[in-house]
């Protein structure tokens, strides 16, 4: 009988995450697809980021861990991120600094890496960074973060200083932050 691959083990985990609701029996399927290729950066990767998704966040850093060589910067970002979410703060460095490296970003490109990952507190963290290096973009991200945080009056400080600096993007979030109630 023909063997089953890795993919077709995490297909079916992800059916049993997503559709069944089942995660006893999507985690079974995951450590299959391990099983079948366990050195397959790829498969690997897949996994770790089928963790993440259900917000298995100990589990995925592990996964991504596994990763051979994580010279990609979709690795390392997610590694970054997971490092900020769970407090890891040597590993937060490390991170940051070979993404910042591999991908030539700066502070402010973390801080929004990381307000896309709903970490309000760690992208705050970053934009401050940014603000320290001059990036004016840095205003806009801190317009973002305190307008989620409900600090209007921030939020409308740091669009104005944005949109001085003429920063894209600035004037419509200011306009919309001064719509608001």
């Amino acid at each position: 009988k023909p063997a089953v691959s890795s993919e077709v083990y995490l297909l079916l985990s992800d059916y049993y995450f997503d559709k069944m609701n089942n995660k006893r029996k999507g985690e079974e399927y995951l450590l299959l697809s391990e099983k079948v290729a366990p050195k397959s950066p790829e498969i690997l990767y897949a996994i770790a980021t089928r963790y993440l998704s259900i917000n298995e966040k100990v589990k995925g850093y592990n996964y991504l861990l596994k990763v051979e060589k994580p010279n990609n910067s979709e690795v390392v970002a997610r590694l970054f991120v997971v490092s900020v979410d769970l407090g890891k703060a040597k590993e937060e460095v490390k991170y940051g600094t070979l993404l910042k490296k591999l991908a030539k970003i700066n502070n402010t490109n973390l801080g929004t890496l990381l307000y896309n990952s709903d970490n309000l507190k760690g992208a705050e963290k970053y934009y401050k960074l940014g603000l320290k290096e001059k990036n004016a973009e840095a205003n806009l991200g801190l317009a973002y973060v305190e307008a989620a945080k409900g600090n209007k009056a921030l939020a409308i400080k740091y669009a104005e200083a944005a949109h001085k600096a003429k920063v894209q993007g600035a004037e419509t979030i200011l306009n919309e932050l001064k719509l608001m109630k």
